[in-house]
C-alpha cells in the first residue's frame, strides 16, 4: 500500500515542483528589481543545432549571468535532475554532461575573478531539465558563500540530438 502511494505521490510532487519553479522564474522576471540587493532571474529562449552547441550556449550564458556572484571557493555542482524522471534512476547523458561541463566552466570563471561573495556557506550549483512541449527548459540556481541566490533559465528548441541525450541513461 505504501509503495503503491509512493508511486502516485511521486510523480505529483515532481510535477508540482516544476510549476513552481516555472511559476517562480515567471514572477521573478516580471518583478525585476522589486527587491533591493536581489537581481532578478534570467530567462533566454535559443534554438541549438546539436548537443555541443547546446552546452557552450548553456555555459557561455550562465558564466555571464553568474560572473562575479560566487565567491573565490570552490563551486560544488550537482548533477542535473531531470522532471518527470522516477527518482533513482541513473543521470542522463545531458545532466551529466552539462553538470561536468558547468563544474568546469563555473570554478575556472570564480578563480581568475575571485568575486565578491565572502562567508560560510558552501557555494553551489543545481540544475534541472524539464521537456515542454518541444522545448528543454533548463534551470540553474546557485547560492554563493554569503548565502545569496542568483538564477538563470534557458530555453532551447529541441532538436533530435539533444532528445536523445535526455532520454539517454548513463
Amino acid at each position: 500500500m505504501t509503495r503503491r502511494l509512493s508511486r502516485l505521490f511521486l510523480p505529483l510532487a515532481l510535477t508540482a515542483l516544476g510549476t513552481f519553479l516555472a511559476f517562480s522564474a515567471v514572477r521573478a522576471t516580471e518583478n525585476a528589481g522589486a527587491s533591493p540587493g536581489e537581481e532578478p532571474t534570467t530567462v533566454t529562449y535559443q534554438a541549438p543545432a546539436d548537443l555541443a552547441e547546446l552546452v557552450n550556449t548553456v555555459c557561455d550564458g550562465a558564466r555571464s549571468r553568474f560572473h562575479g556572484f560566487f565567491g573565490p571557493q570552490v563551486i560544488w555542482v550537482k548533477p542535473f535532475i531531470t522532471l518527470g524522471r522516477e527518482p533513482g534512476k541513473r543521470p542522463t547523458e545531458l545532466g551529466a554532461t552539462l553538470a561536468d561541463q558547468m563544474t568546469a566552466v563555473i570554478n575556472n570563471d570564480t578563480l581568475s575573478t575571485r568575486g565578491k561573495a565572502r562567508g560560510s556557506v558552501t557555494q553551489g550549483l543545481t540544475g534541472v531539465l524539464q521537456e515542454l512541449d518541444g522545448y528543454l527548459r533548463i534551470h540553474l540556481s546557485g547560492v554563493n558563500a554569503a548565502g545569496e541566490r542568483a538564477s538563470y533559465v534557458v530555453n532551447v528548441e529541441m532538436s533530435e540530438p539533444i532528445y536523445r541525450a535526455l532520454h539517454t541513461y548513463l
